[in-house]
């Protein structure tokens, strides 16, 4: 399969401009006068996605039915049903939570990148920061001790304690180890575990500090007097503990029966049965990242990154894996009194009631808004979707149901993807850019049909526009002044030669070896042999071109700026600008054969023709933010995607 054209990804940056400063077309629904009418009976419909919107990373459960969530974009929600509904809590910040821990039902905790630190004494309904911030650096745990008293550990080796909810932070010790990853407190004693494998263990309540202060910049009702008098203690010595394992520890737990827990990277799983003093090895068989432990009585469960999810009914002594048909990654578990488990992480609640066996998957309430960017079906049941946050959708049952397949680590930049293509119904690749500047070329492959996935960046092209594949190993991707191809199934990308430094938008091939590429200015560029690249721009391709899809060696039809429909019959070698019943910019096209297809952009715009163009139907749509992606599947039919996930269907009427 070459023809997968979607839509390209820069846009998005040029879109954000236009639609605010360039007044939209009045919506007139309707076709030309040789056009036919009553293209499908019925209208485009707005998909539901049930899917969850928040990347969690941490959790604590105060009872069956009370426990708070922590997460992406400073979420903070609560259920009071054993999470049956979730709420959310305004947490002040919209940076990323990373730990959360409560000391009682009303007093808790949540850290996170930044060095953002929150309280509340309320049960979550007021969150507020500490007056002072210790630090600037990304906290990864906490562990409350009382409502007053919490312990974080971070980035770097940072450490701090507070005594006076957060008032004053003293620092607690330092390490030149790497970070700490998490940390818990029992009785006068505290482990944290971290990068390279490091234990450490606070201990000695040897120095008793004796502290009058005069509250005068307090909040805290817990504080009645403005003048309190508190003796509380500080660690005194910190000591490194040696470790059984060189991965970097994630998380630590206490099994509740003197055993501490601590697991990693690379499937390490240790133990202590003397406060953390010495630890030994525990198999768990497997190598995936483990994120997180969790205990209650003889029951205990482990997650990690790819769905990974270990359990054990007899303290530990064995570790079982559980099959799961999710590779979404997975931060935080816990076993509440019911004796239930659960499991939560990028954009992910899972629970199992019976032993840890079986688990259902649930939703807090919100959904996935992530734009959507590029769509490509398979055959009637099988389709996948793109877009911003790494975010990979997948269908097999023709788009009733869409599952989340993956989308944003903790433990990667985030990425932003801009069209996929699929050769069979196992070998598919995606691409876009990494988040952080500066920015790169990613590639996202898959060859399971989208159940694993593997990623590759190259700096040789700030980000990909575009993917077209020809075979199981030839494959090309367009963007900014350049195109790729690669022999290797995309593991490695050689920068092609091309007359024309335009930045290229889409690409597509009719065979394995004709291609077209067309991008702005009017850019246009064909190769007969996959490895020269010619131009074939007009003088009347002024428009910027967005969307391309090659549909026979002869025909093919380019979209741009200001409605602009372009056709080929020629192969590329030269254009003919097509009637447009719309001035709005135009993204993606595609036709599900010479004669039908599609063609989406801003404002919610879609335009459809059944007569190879020469005439072409602006459609009734229901939203209207920009449309980025389009595959149709015959007359009047198909799919799109857009902004905020947006999908949109339409099936052909009944012959």
């Amino acid at each position: 399969m070459y023809r997968c054209r979607r839509r390209p990804g820069s846009l998005i940056i040029y879109l954000a401009v236009s639609l605010a400063a360039l007044p939209l077309m009045p919506l007139l629904i309707g076709c030309s006068e040789s056009s036919p009418t009553d293209i499908v009976s019925s209208e485009w419909a707005m998909v539901s996605l049930d899917l969850e919107g928040h990347d969690f990373r941490g959790v604590d459960f105060h009872s069956t039915d009370t426990a708070w969530l922590a997460g992406s974009d400073g979420a903070i929600l609560h259920t009071t049903d054993a999470g049956g509904t979730w709420t959310p809590d305004y947490s002040g910040t919209s940076r990323t939570l990373l730990d959360i821990d409560f000391a009682d039902s009303r007093c808790g905790w949540a850290v996170g990148e930044g060095g953002t630190i929150r309280r509340t004494i309320d049960g979550g309904r007021i969150w507020q920061s500490p007056l002072f911030a210790p630090t600037a650096l990304t906290l990864f745990g906490v562990t409350a001790v009382t409502p007053r008293k919490a312990i974080v550990v971070g980035a770097d080796g940072v450490s701090y304690v507070t005594l006076d909810g957060g008032l004053r932070w003293d620092t607690l010790a330092s390490s030149s180890a790497g970070a700490w990853h998490d940390v818990i407190a029992m009785d006068t004693i505290a482990v944290a575990v971290g990068e390279g494998g490091l234990v450490s263990r606070f201990s000695g309540y040897d120095r008793i500090v004796e502290r009058i202060a005069v509250d005068t910049l307090s909040r805290d009702p817990l504080v009645t007097d403005t003048t309190y008098h508190a003796i509380d203690t500080l660690w005194s010595s910190v000591e490194t503990i040696p470790s059984p394992v060189g991965a970097d520890l994630l998380a630590v737990a206490s099994d509740g029966d003197g055993t501490l827990w601590a697991v990693g990277k690379e499937g390490a799983i240790i133990a202590s049965a003397d406060a953390g003093l010495s630890w030994g090895q525990v198999p768990g068989g497997t190598s995936a990242d483990l994120t997180a432990i969790a205990f209650r009585g003889d029951h205990g469960v482990i997650v990690g990154l790819g769905g990974v999810k270990l359990i054990t009914d007899n303290s530990g002594l064995d570790w079982t894996g559980i099959p799961s048909d999710i590779s979404l990654d997975l931060y935080c578990a816990a076993i509440p009194p019911s004796g239930s488990y659960w499991a939560f992480g990028s954009f992910t609640i899972l629970r199992s009631v019976g032993g840890g066996q079986k688990w259902e998957r649930l939703t807090s309430g919100s959904v996935l808004t992530a734009t959507l960017t590029g769509i490509e079906f398979l055959d009637d049941t099988l389709g996948f979707a793109v877009g911003y946050n790494g975010t990979i959708l997948r269908t097999t049952d023709g788009g009733a149901v869409w599952r989340l397949l993956r989308q944003g680590s903790g433990y990667s930049p985030t990425v932003w993807l801009s069209a996929v293509d699929f050769v069979d119904p196992l070998h598919g690749w995606t691409v876009g850019r990494t988040g952080n500047h500066p920015f790169s070329l990613i590639v996202i492959r898959t060859s399971d049909g989208g159940d694993s996935w593997e990623t590759f960046t190259f700096s040789a092209l700030p980000w990909a526009e575009d993917v077209a594949f020809v075979d199981l190993l030839t494959g090309y991707t367009c963007g900014f002044g350049a195109v790729l191809k690669t022999v290797d199934g995309g593991e490695s990308w050689e920068v092609q030669p091309v007359p024309i430094p335009a930045s290229f938008a889409s690409i597509d091939f009719v065979d394995p070896l004709a291609g077209l590429t067309v991008g702005a200015g009017g850019a246009v560029m064909r190769t007969g042999d996959g490895l020269v690249w010619e131009s074939h721009a007009a003088d009347t391709l002024l428009a910027a071109l967005n969307g391309l899809d090659y549909v026979s060696p002869d025909i093919g039809y380019a979209v741009g700026t200001q409605g602009a429909v372009w056709k080929t019959t020629d192969g590329g070698t030269s254009w003919q600008e097509l009637a447009s019943p719309t001035r709005n910019d135009l993204v993606a096209v595609h036709f599900s054969d010479d004669t039908n297809g599609a063609a989406v952009g801003a404002g919610g715009t879609i335009i459809t023709t059944t007569d190879g163009g020469l005439s072409w139907c602006l459609e009734r749509s229901p939203t209207t933010v920009a449309l980025l992606g389009v595959y149709t599947t015959g007359p009047g039919a198909g799919w799109i995607v857009g902004e905020g996930g947006t999908i949109l269907t339409r099936t052909s009427p009944e012959p």
